[in-house]
C-alpha cells in the first residue's frame, strides 16, 4: 500500500485554483499498486519417460534410454508455478516427435486422476503421425490437496522402432478457446508466453546380443564362484 498527495498542476481560473489547492492538498489518497506479471512463468509442462511400472528409464550419458524393440511410457506433467498457486484447472498441449524412431499405442492413452474431464477426442489426438495433438484435460470442481504440486496430465505407451535419439517437443495447443490453459482463481485464460513448455530426449540403443548376455552371465557366475571360495 502506498500514499500520495494530489496536486493541481494547472487550472484556467486562478481564483478557482487557489480554492481548489487549499482543499485538495489536504486530501490523501491511498492506493494499491499491483505489479504487472510481465514475463513471469505461471505454469510448467514437462515430460518424462518411464517403464511400465512407473519407474524412470535408466540413464545413459545422462539421457533416458530404451532398447530397440522395447516399449516405454511418455508422461505429461503440469504444475502451477505461481507463488499463490491454486492449481491448473485445464491444460492442453501439442507434442511432436520423430515418427521414424517411435510409434504410439493409441489404445494405451490414460489420464491422471486430477484431469478426468473434457478430453480431446482420440481421433484428433492421433490424427497425424508424429504428433499428439491437443492432448490434455480439465480438473473437477474440487481443488487439489496441494495446489503447487506436480500432477500427471496424461500417459501413453510408445514403442522404440529405430536406433537414435528421439526428441519430444511440447508446444501450445491451437484450438481456442476450447483448449485454453486455465488456472484456478483466474478469470482469463493463461497466455502461452507464461507457460514453460519443456521437451524430452530419449535415446534408443541397440538390443543386447545373445553373446553379450551370455558373457555377462558367465562373468556373474565367475564372480559368485570366486566369492564362495574365499
Amino acid at each position: 500500500m502506498y500514499s500520495s498527495k494530489l496536486d493541481i498542476v494547472d487550472v484556467l481560473n486562478p481564483w478557482f485554483g487557489r480554492v481548489a489547492v487549499a482543499i485538495v492538498t489536504c486530501l490523501v489518497v491511498t492506493c494499491l499498486i499491483v505489479p504487472a506479471n510481465g514475463d513471469e512463468i505461471e505454469m510448467q509442462f514437462r515430460m518424462q519417460a518411464t517403464t511400465g511400472d512407473g519407474q524412470p528409464l535408466a540413464l545413459v550419458d545422462g539421457v533416458p534410454s530404451v532398447a530397440l524393440g522395447d516399449t516405454f511410457w511418455l508422461e505429461g506433467l503440469i504444475t502451477d508455478t505461481r507463488a499463490d498457486a491454486g492449481g491448473v484447472f485445464a491444460g492442453y498441449v501439442d507434442v511432436s516427435y520423430d515418427k521414424q524412431l517411435v510409434s504410439v499405442d493409441r489404445e494405451s492413452l490414460e489420464y491422471g486422476d486430477e484431469y478426468p474431464n473434457a478430453h480431446t477426442a482420440p481421433g484428433l489426438i492421433f490424427a497425424t503421425e508424429g504428433i499428439l495433438d491437443e492432448i490434455g484435460g480439465m480438473a473437477g470442481i474440487d481443488a487439489p490437496i496441494d495446489p503447487a504440486a506436480e500432477y500427471l496430465m496424461f500417459r501413453v505407451e510408445m514403442s522404440a522402432d529405430a536406433i537414435g535419439k528421439v526428441d519430444f517437443i511440447s508446444d501450445a495447443a491451437d484450438i481456442t478457446p476450447r483448449n485454453d490453459i486455465v488456472l484456478r482463481f483466474d478469470t482469463a485464460p493463461l497466455p502461452t508466453d507464461r507457460v514453460s513448455y519443456q521437451g524430452l530426449a530419449v535415446q534408443i540403443v541397440p538390443e543386447p546380443t545373445a553373446f553379450v548376455m551370455m558373457s555377462l552371465g558367465v562373468l556373474l557366475f565367475a564372480n559368485g564362484l570366486r566369492r564362495s571360495l574365499r
